[in-house]
């Protein structure tokens, strides 16, 4: 099964846990294949927060390599909670806070 950019954009993204992360504003594009590398998620304020991505009076965005992504449907489901990941991201470079 396919999706288009235009169904993933704005989904809500979700915790292992379910809690609402944010939602889907673009995606990188690997020119040599055309595969998804990875999502980037504009954050809620205390997604953003967690993850040391808080910016002042400006949107927080994370670029999140696809995977982390467990489903993809009503909502983009991810493989770990907010805490997991923020742990992740402070020990490698799977994912990163884009400005």
């Amino acid at each position: 099964m396919t999706t288009t950019f235009g169904e993933l954009r704005r989904l809500s993204v979700l915790d292992a846990a379910g809690a609402h992360l944010g939602h889907v504003e673009d995606v990188d594009i690997d020119p040599s294949d055309w595969a998804v590398r990875s999502l980037v998620v504009r954050l809620e304020r205390h997604a953003a927060e967690r993850l040391g991505a808080k910016r002042f009076l400006a949107p927080s965005f994370i670029s999140l390599k696809i995977i982390h992504v467990h489903a993809v449907g009503d909502a983009v489901l991810l493989r770990e909670t907010l805490d997991e990941l923020a742990r992740e991201m402070s020990g490698n470079t799977t994912s990163q806070v884009r400005s």
